[in-house]
């Protein structure tokens, strides 16, 4: 997607005099959002109404129990200004990173976190699946089942664990962007951080992984239960990309 609202390295200075902004780089990750980068923080520019106030409480008490997240640093004329996290972007996670991975995953998850929309919208789904019925129709036939999924609402889920949302400072986790997590499934939102790393398609690492998640977890998600949820995850996400990118280009690696 790219920016959207472009915003110059003056002004960004100018909307926040008192942080060290000293370089400002556009980013072309996500799906909606205008975001840039300097070497100590983020600049957001979000591309439609978002409960900023939820987002930044939730933040803050994953921040305090699970470890390493985006901090809300300050706002200006609709910019949000974010500590930058350290760490890289992987290609791919060793066993190490998975174990990590499904500790914090398995901690926010326990948190009583509020939500006040749920994470799957069967309406939004299905006005996207009459516009790519109308232009992919090969398309639609195979992402069509998306819309008979019933989601149980667990509480809080991020619901967008691909890589480009998470980060390494060596084995240490850091992530980013809840803003668009909602109510929903637990066990949908590791079939989605499955699809988003890779995971899905090493056995070994998916079972590592829901061992790590369920040792001290009372209700514990099956590999059967993310087995189900796999194609299900998959195929949302290829239809957010024929919706947002216009093509299916995109949506072919998830399928």
């Amino acid at each position: 997607m790219g920016v959207k609202t472009t915003l110059s390295l003056q002004k960004a200075k100018q909307l926040f005099p008192t942080f060290k902004i000293d370089i400002l780089k556009a980013t072309n990750s996500g799906l909606v959002d205008t975001t840039y980068l300097s070497s100590y923080y983020v600049l957001k520019y979000y591309e439609r109404d978002i409960d900023i106030q939820q987002d930044t409480k939730r933040l803050h008490i994953i921040q305090k129990y699970c470890g390493c997240v985006t901090t809300l640093l300050d706002t200006h004329q609709r910019w949000y200004l974010y500590n930058r996290l350290h760490g890289k972007h992987l290609k791919k996670l060793s066993f190490l990173h998975v174990r990590n991975l499904a500790r914090f995953m398995r901690c926010y998850h326990q948190l009583s976190l509020e939500c006040e929309k749920d994470f799957f919208d069967t309406s939004k789904v299905r006005k996207i699946l009459q516009m790519i019925k109308s232009r992919y129709f090969y398309y639609f036939k195979n992402l069509e089942d998306v819309v008979c999924y019933q989601e149980n609402s667990d509480g809080f889920i991020h619901g967008d664990l691909f890589l480009d949302n998470i980060l390494f400072d060596k084995s240490h986790i850091g992530v980013i962007d809840f803003v668009d997590g909602g109510c929903g499934s637990r066990a949908f939102d590791i079939a989605v951080s499955f699809i988003g790393t890779k995971i899905a398609k090493q056995p070994a690492k998916m079972n590592f992984f829901l061992d790590v998640y369920n040792q001290t977890n009372t209700k514990k998600i099956t590999q059967e239960e993310v087995q189900t949820l796999l194609p299900i995850a998959s195929h949302y996400y290829a239809l957010l990309r024929i919706e947002y990118f216009g093509n299916t280009k995109r949506s072919k690696e998830l399928l």
